[in-house]
């Protein structure tokens, strides 16, 4: 990043705290704006005790890219002053962040391409049926019939949990020797199992080997699953989880497929696993808590 009595390049656009450095990447806001809250936060606790900020804060601050010194004709002798003009900026800075942050998520939401490693499906909260039917999901397009597979309702369907008095699971024509992990039955999944080819497949019913028991009144049942989709690696072998809640009994109502995710390369996924934030949602977070530490200072000196 130049500094500020360097050349700007041409086509760089501007920061919103001060118009003399150019806009880095999302990673260089996020550093920056940590760093920005870092120098606030010294400079709060100064004012709660009542006493003079020291040089070395100012010093700190000053070494900043955050916080530029620019000529003043106001006197230097005054402490109190200076921690104002200090907060001031800090402001300036938090609200141009928060703009920033504002703006990018404006801009139209991001469709996940075939290059992402992990697909995952948000919440659905797809209802299971206390039926023979019970639901079918083809887990790549989010299609979903509770009428039969016959219909048509849910082309290339995936999983289809079932029954009317337990939680079956039922098989796809493939991949053939079972589609979710298990023995003699599935297992309900500890957070973080490795789903892939290692792992072994069936059907039916929960195993009484499973690691974990059906959790009842609860959505921590991990159920790891693999399935063949034409569109993807070009029909090779692909590993997932769905989440499912239950009621009060495994057939009981209500239960629903609340979540799912895939891995869309040869790999494995971790049951439960869900992809990183991105850069850009740390900084949203980070634009919002900036608001409110705006609106607390205001309060607190009113």
């Amino acid at each position: 990043m130049p500094r500020a009595n360097q050349p700007t390049p041409r086509n760089a656009s501007r920061d919103p705290g001060n118009s003399g450095n150019p806009v880095g990447t999302l990673g260089e806001y996020s550093e920056k704006f940590k760093a920005c809250l870092g120098v606030q936060k010294k400079i709060e606790k100064r004012l709660t005790l009542f006493s003079p900020p020291s040089k070395t804060v100012f010093q700190e601050a000053e070494k900043t890219t955050l916080m530029p010194t620019a000529p003043s004709n106001k006197p230097r002798n005054n402490p109190n002053m200076k921690t104002q003009t200090l907060l001031n900026r800090v402001d300036a800075r938090l609200a141009g962040y928060a703009t920033l942050a504002g703006a990018a998520l404006a801009a139209p939401a991001f469709t996940p391409s075939a290059e992402a490693d992990i697909v995952y499906s948000g919440p659905v909260n797809i209802t299971i049926p206390s039926t023979t039917q019970g639901v079918y999901l083809n887990v790549v397009s989010g299609a979903f019939t509770t009428l039969g597979s016959s219909t048509g309702g849910a082309p290339g369907w995936d999983v289809n949990p079932f029954s009317a008095t337990s939680l079956n699971m039922f098989n796809p024509a493939a991949p053939t020797g079972g589609v979710y992990v298990g023995s003699a039955g599935y297992f309900n999944l500890t957070l973080g199992t490795l789903i892939s080819g290692a792992s072994t497949f069936s059907s039916g019913v929960i195993s009484a080997t499973s690691p974990n028991p059906s959790a009842f009144n609860s959505s921590n049942n991990l159920i790891g699953f693999r399935f063949v989709d034409p569109s993807i690696n070009g029909g090779a072998t692909t590993y997932g989880w769905m989440r499912i809640s239950l009621g009060a009994t495994s057939g009981a109502q209500p239960r629903a497929i609340v979540e799912y995710a895939y891995e869309n390369t040869l790999a494995g996924i971790g049951a439960g696993v869900i992809p990183e934030p991105s850069t850009l949602a740390l900084l949203s977070v980070m634009a919002v808590g900036a608001v409110g530490v705006r609106a607390w200072r205001k309060r607190k000196a009113a």
